[in-house]
């Protein structure tokens, strides 16, 4: 059995590699990547330098990048970054030797000559980002830039051009948000023969609009559970629903499916949020749509047996699933398709280095990250978070004493911290109410054509890290959590109903749950002949549902 070699036993070996071996290029590209990951860029350097263009010239392509980001980025010999020698081993990568470091090549030199200034020399980099394909998060700051700079020079055709090519891509929602108002300036006041707002005077539009979404994107990251973390108060997660949606999901492998939220039951959803901000939602985008999954911290609860999966209306006649946390995911990014909202040109292109296997995850939307709900009271501000019941602890713990139960309620309470994450939600609520504020008085003070619609489009935009989170403080009880997707109607993952009478169904496929789902609890009203289903498929198709028990919760 070979043992794995050290990192000192590598660097020995690459290092004993002569000029006169063929692989003598690799073997010095590779301890400069070492060294460069050990942060000691000073012999890092070294290394990449001994790598000339006659000893390979993919190699040699590879070198002077990393040293362009080295003198970029990095102090060297305690001297500061060098932005004039980093922009040497820029020029020195070729498309003719690596197609992908020379776009990244070109935005960098981009970068460079803008904060230096050099506005036509940066124009004439980021032009050469033209590889959608490659790095589409490249281009679209690269136009981003080409627009701000044919803007400040009054080329305005051009930074229309430009500014439409911004799509929303992660962490770059200010990009798009100032192009988005400066593509509203650019239409509203040509048409109005007015002279064009300068940059100057909308920063205060474009500032307030990313706080917005900033303050949004806190409150998110307030809301998000993180099941793979050592939280065991919180690892019963469940979904309630009809015994027919169970049986097809285990005998028909059917996919878990997220619904759209215009169809659900409550019909303040998705509105709580934008209608306390004075926002109407008949002013936000209609092709954007937000898809649901509904889950509960309380997996046996009489209350949510007698709301939801009713069979013949029944109550209690539902079932309760809980899931095991491989079900979610930590990726707090992934519930938003930013590339479909802003009918990302990268949708269009069929990129050739993109693997058969990378086209397919991209049509899946597992897995998705859980979230708790805010309730909330717009009348009178009251705020609360959705969290486990105390009696669920009784529940669960019913074999140890009431003072030990209690203890681990206090405990539970205590890692939540909730009246400090009321606290910062409620802050950062006030912030948003605030920057809206000064947003429709700076319009009205400088008398803009660009209209508040305009504005509420781009505020909506900014909320949906929490849109579907915020719902009534009437519904508190349910203490839901939730998964959400937000996406095109027009998005091909987007599944609808093929016949007239179901055309309400309008949903996302999700996962398979035979190999997520950890306990079945069945209503009070169950049907007997239910659970005798359910315990010959887990056995006979040898699944991991550890429990299925029948809810003794008191229903006449």
């Amino acid at each position: 059995m070979m043992t794995e070699e050290t990192l000192e036993q590598k660097i020995a070996r690459l290092s004993s590699i002569q000029p006169s071996d063929s692989d003598y290029a690799e073997s010095q590209f590779k301890l400069g990547a070492i060294y460069q990951n050990k942060k000691k860029p000073d012999i890092a350097i070294k290394y990449f330098e001994n790598i000339l263009y006659d000893d390979n010239p993919q190699t040699y392509t590879k070198a002077q990048f990393r040293l362009g980001l080295i003198w970029q980025y990095e102090e060297v010999g305690g001297k500061k970054i060098d932005l004039n020698i980093a922009s040497e081993h820029y020029r020195n990568v070729h498309n003719k030797d690596n197609s992908i470091l020379y776009v990244a090549a070109q935005f960098n030199l981009g970068i460079i000559c803008y904060a230096q200034q050099d506005f036509n020399d940066a124009k004439s980099h980021f032009s050469n980002v033209s590889h959608i394909k490659y790095d589409f998060s490249l281009y679209v700051v690269a136009q981003f830039h080409l627009g701000i700079i044919c803007y400040a020079q009054q080329d305005f055709n051009d930074a229309k051009s430009h500014f439409n090519n911004v799509s929303y891509i992660k962490d770059g929602f200010s990009f798009y948000a100032e192009a988005q108002i400066k593509l509203y300036f650019l239409a509203n006041e040509i048409t109005e023969g007015k002279e064009i707002a300068s940059s100057k005077d909308i920063q205060p539009l474009i500032n307030s609009i990313t706080k917005i979404y900033n303050a949004c994107k806190e409150i998110r990251d307030e809301l998000f559970i993180d099941v793979y973390k050592n939280n065991h108060y919180e690892q019963t997660i469940a979904h309630y629903t009809n015994p027919n949606v169970l049986f097809s999901l285990l005998k028909q492998a059917s996919l878990f499916r997220l619904n759209l939220v215009d169809f659900m039951n409550d019909p303040s959803e998705n509105k709580v949020l934008l209608n306390w901000l004075n926002i109407n939602p008949s002013q936000t985008n209609p092709d954007i749509k937000n898809f649901v999954a509904s889950f509960s911290f309380n997996h046996n609860s009489l209350n949510q047996f007698r709301l939801y999966g009713l069979e013949d209306n029944q109550p209690g006649s539902g079932v309760s699933l809980t899931f095991n946390k491989e079900f979610f995911c930590d990726e707090l990014d992934k519930s938003i398709d930013l590339q479909a909202i802003t009918k990302s040109p990268q949708k269009l292109i069929k990129s050739d280095i993109v693997s058969e296997q990378q086209s397919k995850c991209d049509q899946t939307i597992f897995p998705l990250p859980l979230y708790r709900c805010i309730y909330f009271d717009p009348d009178t501000n009251y705020l609360a978070l959705a969290k486990r019941s105390k009696q669920s602890f009784y529940l669960e713990y019913k074999s140890e004493k009431p003072d030990e139960i209690d203890k681990k309620w206090q405990d539970y309470l205590k890692s939540l911290k909730e009246k400090q994450k009321i606290k910062n939600i409620r802050g950062q609520l006030g912030k948003i109410q605030t920057e809206i504020e000064k947003l429709t008085k700076l319009i009205d003070k400088n008398g803009w054509q660009v209209t508040l619609k305009d504005i509420n489009q781009l505020i909506a935009l900014a909320t949906m890290p929490i849109a579907s989170l915020v719902k009534h403080a009437a519904f508190e009880d349910e203490n839901e959590c939730r998964i959400f997707y937000v996406t095109d109607i027009g998005d091909d993952k987007v599944k609808m109903g093929e016949q007239f009478d179901l055309c309400r169904y309008i949903y996302l496929e999700y996962d398979n749950i035979a190999t997520h789902v950890d306990k079945i609890y069945l209503g009070p009203k169950c049907q007997p002949q239910h659970k005798l289903w359910l315990d010959n498929h887990n056995k006979k198709n040898k699944l991991n549902i550890r429990r299925i028990v029948q809810s003794i919760m008191p229903l006449q």
